[in-house]
Parts: C-alpha cells; sequence; structure tokens
C-alpha cells in the first residue's frame, strides 16, 4: 500500500483516523487502546504492502523485545547486544545480499541454479531501526513495554522508507498524548506538501528518466542523457523528501513528531555539506553507530580516511545488492575523503557560487551510477555526457527531443529548480495553509486520476 494511492488516501487513512479518534473519545485518551490500534492498523498496512513477509516484522518486534530486555538485565550485555545485531543483520543479510553474493560467487565456482529470495518491503528501515534501538538499551536506556516497542517499530508512517527514528524522540508520546488539533491540522498541511512533491513532481519527472533509461546506449544522445540526468535529480529528491513530508504528516495525525530529514542538499557548497543535508537520520544513524565507535575523527587524518570509507562503503551497500550501490558508495567515500585531506592539509573550504555548482555536478554524476541499471551501463552513459559525445548512433533518434522533455514536464522541472533553489516563505495564517492544501491535495489527486501511482523510489531498500 502506497501513500500516494487511492487507496490509501481514500481508505485506510480515513478508516484508522475514525477508529483512532472515536476510541481516543469514549475511552478519554487511553494510551494502550491508542497504541494498540497503531500496532494492528500497522501490522494490517506491512500484510497488504508485503504478503506472507508479515512474519519477519513480526518475529524482529518478538525478539528485539526479548534482547533488549535481556540487554537491560543481564552483566553480559556486550554478548547479548552482538547477539542482538547478529540477529538483525542476519534477516536483512539472507534476504537483501544472499541473492547477490550467491550469484558472484556462481561466476568463480559453478553452483547449482538459486530460487530467487523476495526483499520484504522496509527490512533495510526495520533493521536500523531495530539495531539502533538495542544500542541505546546497552547504554542504559530503559525498555520499553512490548506495546509500545512494538508500536514504535511497526509504526505505518515510518515502517517501509522510513525516516530512521529513535525510541527516544517519540516514548513520551507513545506513553502519554493527547489529541492536538493544531497538530491534525499542520499534518494534513505537510502530508499535502508530499503529496505534490511526489505525485505532480517526482512522478512526472520520472516519465523522462523511465523513457532514456530504458533505451539501449547507443540511441542515447548527449541532451538526452544531460536531461535523464537533471531530471532523476530532482525526481529522487522530490519522491523521497515527499514521502518523508507525508511520513511526518501522518505522524503529527497521531501526535507524533518525526525528526526531519533533508535541509535543502542541493544548496551544499561541498560534498559533506551534502551529507549534513540529505536523508539526515541515515547520517545520523551512521555517524553515531558505526563512525564514532570506529573512532571518528580522533586518531588521526588516515584513521579518519578509512573510517569514512568503511561508513559510505557500508552506506552504499545498505542501499541494494548491486555493484552500482556498493561503486556509489565509495564514490561518495573518494570525495569526503578528499575534501578532508584538502581542509586539514590545506584549510580548503570553498563557499561561493562555484563550490555549488561544482558540488551539483558531481552529485549528479552520483545519481547517475545510482540509477543505472548496471556499472556497464553507467560508465557508457557518463561517457556520452562527458567524454565521448559521439558514442551514441547517427540513427538514435527515433522520436524528437520534445517527446522526451514536452512543455508541460519542462515546466514541473523549473518548479522543482525553484523549489530546490530558493528558500520559500512558509504561510503562518493558518487559513492560508489550509488553502494552499487543498489546492494542492485536488491537484495531486487529479494526477492519480490520470495516471496509476507509482511506488516511491527508496521502498526498494
Amino acid at each position: 500500500m502506497i501513500f500516494s494511492s487511492n487507496l490509501f488516501i481514500f481508505l485506510f487513512l480515513p478508516t484508522i483516523c475514525a477508529v483512532y479518534f472515536a476510541f481516543n473519545k469514549v475511552l478519554k485518551n487511553n494510551p494502550v487502546v491508542n497504541n494498540l490500534v497503531l500496532l494492528l492498523s500497522s501490522l494490517f498496512f506491512y500484510l497488504w504492502t508485503s504478503g506472507r513477509y508479515l512474519y519477519i516484522l513480526i518475529v524482529s518486534i518478538t525478539f528485539n523485545h526479548l534482547f533488549a530486555k535481556i540487554i537491560s538485565q543481564n552483566k553480559n550485555k556486550k554478548i547479548w547486544l552482538f547477539l542482538g545485531i547478529t540477529f538483525n543483520l542476519g534477516i536483512l543479510f539472507y534476504f537483501k545480499y544472499y541473492n547477490f553474493f550467491y550469484q558472484q560467487l556462481s561466476l568463480i565456482k559453478q553452483l547449482p541454479a538459486l530460487n530467487p529470495i523476495y526483499l520484504p518491503a522496509g527490512i533495510s528501515f526495520i533493521t536500523f531501526i531495530a539495531i539502533s534501538y538495542l544500542i541505546d538499551i546497552y547504554q542504559n536506556q530503559t525498555p520499553a513495554s512490548f506495546l509500545n516497542f512494538s508500536t514504535f517499530l511497526s509504526f505505518f508512517p515510518h515502517l517501509i522508507a522510513g525516516p530512521i527514528i529513535k525510541f527516544q524522540e517519540i516514548s513520551t508520546t507513545l506513553k502519554k498524548r493527547r489529541i492536538d488539533q493544531q497538530q491534525f491540522f499542520d499534518g494534513i498541511y505537510r502530508f499535502s506538501i508530499g503529496l505534490g512533491k511526489k505525485v505532480i513532481i517526482a512522478d512526472t519527472l520520472g516519465q523522462v528518466v523511465g523513457k532514456v533509461f530504458s533505451l539501449p546506449n547507443v540511441e542515447v544522445t548527449p541532451t538526452l542523457a544531460w536531461t535523464a540526468a537533471i531530471c532523476y535529480t530532482f525526481q529522487i529528491f522530490f519522491d523521497f523528501s515527499g514521502y518523508t513530508d507525508m511520513a511526518i504528516g501522518l505522524a503529527k495525525f497521531f501526535s507524533l513528531n518525526y525528526p526531519e530529514n533533508f535541509n535543502q542538499p542541493y544548496l551544499a557548497n561541498s560534498i559533506t555539506d551534502f551529507w549534513q543535508r540529505w536523508h539526515l537520520t541515515l547520517t545520523r544513524w551512521f555517524r553515531q553507530y558505526l563512525y564514532i565507535p570506529l573512532g571518528g575523527n580522533r586518531h588521526g587524518l588516515a584513521r579518519t580516511c578509512i573510517n569514512i570509507f568503511i561508513v559510505f562503503l557500508l552506506s552504499g551497500l545498505w542501499h541494494g545488492a548491486n555493484w552500482t550501490f556498493i561503486v556509489w558508495g565509495v564514490y561518495y567515500a573518494l570525495l569526503l575523503i578528499i575534501e578532508r585531506i584538502l581542509k586539514n592539509k590545506f584549510h580548503f573550504e570553498p563557499k561561493n557560487i562555484l563550490s555549488r555548482v561544482l558540488t551539483l555536478l558531481l552529485i549528479i554524476i552520483g545519481w547517475i551510477i545510482f540509477r543505472s541499471p548496471s556499472l556497464t551501463y553507467a560508465i557508457n552513459f557518463l561517457k556520452i555526457m562527458f567524454i565521448q559525445p559521439n558514442f551514441s548512433s547517427a540513427t538514435s533518434s527515433y522520436y524528437t527531443f520534445r517527446y522526451y522533455l514536452p512543455t508541460n514536464v519542462a515546466f514541473y522541472l523549473f518548479i522543482a529548480l525553484i523549489m530546490s533553489f530558493f528558500t520559500l516563505p512558509q504561510p503562518k495564517n493558518e487559513t492560508l495553509k489550509g488553502i494552499i492544501a487543498i489546492i494542492i491535495f485536488i491537484y495531486a489527486i487529479s494526477f492519480l486520476s490520470k495516471n496509476s501511482f507509482t511506488p516511491f523510489i527508496y521502498f526498494q531498500f
């Protein structure tokens, strides 16, 4: 079930809200009943989204709660933490990476054919949230009740694609909260903004990306390559930030506050600055639970560079079991290492328009690697853009350029540029916010009536 689908917007969400608010009113804001309604709703959401893999979520909830209890009460905390992390990573490895490593091994040694193992929805996010919870318990935080922990881990707004929240960020409101009318209306506004980002901008730009990336390299001209690269750069941002806006808005419906996940990433002055603006909760997770435990920047430049490389290699692998994601992670690791050396050795910290342009260019290159179906395709695509403009055949243009970038799509690309590079004022008048939310919502629904909804890009992770 997708947030931007008619089924979710017009059936699932209104039903859940009606049941939740009805019980809330009749039982006078009973926190146990509130959380039970959200838990059952979330389990149904995951059942609809991932089918029989619901058992994975239930197993994860049960065992992580047991590990947390044992860690909090046992003297051998480190051993049980290790076992808990191994349990979570074992599930992630089996479902997400077993096929990949088996295929790589088959290239070296002939192995029998493997029945494909399908990826449960949101397994990467579930794993990282669970691991962060166990580590926080190990560091002397109090474990939650089974109901509160179950609600926390399975809550449908963040279940499939984040943000990667920490239990203490919502623990207080899970234990006790009341319906906040202002927060509810803020949630509607935020949800509508996210829906507009996804349906109106991201999905429209995705039409261009899909057409161009489905072509063989020999049929891609430099103009098409640059157009698709730019469109994908904004598609993935508006797709993912749109999902985050919708998740934050949905959480507000039930008086829960999620952390922000983006801060105008394409205004970054450097790659370091970019990763302080993009997917903030994932960056926080890797910094807090991997980079700092490895030593961070406390043991000299060489060790810092090694730690950066490890973090971004694993970040690339976390995004997907494909060489393109691994190379994407290494690409960013090398860029960050270069920036760290320039800063430490030469005090080089550019902050001007030229540095922004260069940073955005490097980001676009990274997204080409990220989006391509294979490394060979990515390399050829980049050759067309930068090195060999005549790489494509002379007979490649079966359609005019306007076929790939019609006027309406160019208009939404322009809107995406404005929203990405300029800080737009936020309406303070509640009536105005309501009007904006209604207009965007209706306009987005009109898009859904004409086009089928598409999954969020980060659902595959």
